[in-house]
């Protein structure tokens, strides 16, 4: 995608992914995503991902080649993205790799109670 995406969630709970990076060559980028927008549906199904690393492997499943529709929110616009997928590029797997790890190292923490 080329794209930093974050799991996001309303204080009423709907879940979307803010946009907080953008390849300047990436697919999304050229689809004309902007950071700062709001992914609310992918696909025509509205984001619901138990965690940020459920994500990352919706992503694995993806594509070169394939178009990826994406709702977005862009202030009060809302918007349809079509995002031309294209192969991951070779120099940026190190940086994905880590990211990945620290994703998934994340997820399978528990949260630890603190006593007073």
């Amino acid at each position: 995608l080329g794209a930093g995406l974050v799991l996001e969630s309303t204080p009423s709970g709907t879940q979307f992914l803010h946009v907080e990076k953008l390849a300047p060559d990436g697919p999304a980028a050229k689809a004309g995503l902007r950071v700062w927008d709001e992914v609310i549906a992918i696909d025509g199904k509205t984001v619901a991902f138990k965690n940020d690393l459920a994500f990352i492997d919706f992503t694995l499943g993806l594509v070169p080649g394939n178009l990826l529709r994406m709702s977005v929110v862009r202030g009060a616009k809302h918007l349809e993205i079509l995002i031309l997928l294209e192969r991951f590029p070779p120099a940026r797997l190190g940086a994905w790799r880590t990211m990945y790890e620290v994703a998934r190292r994340s997820s399978m923490q528990k949260p630890k109670l603190v006593q007073k």
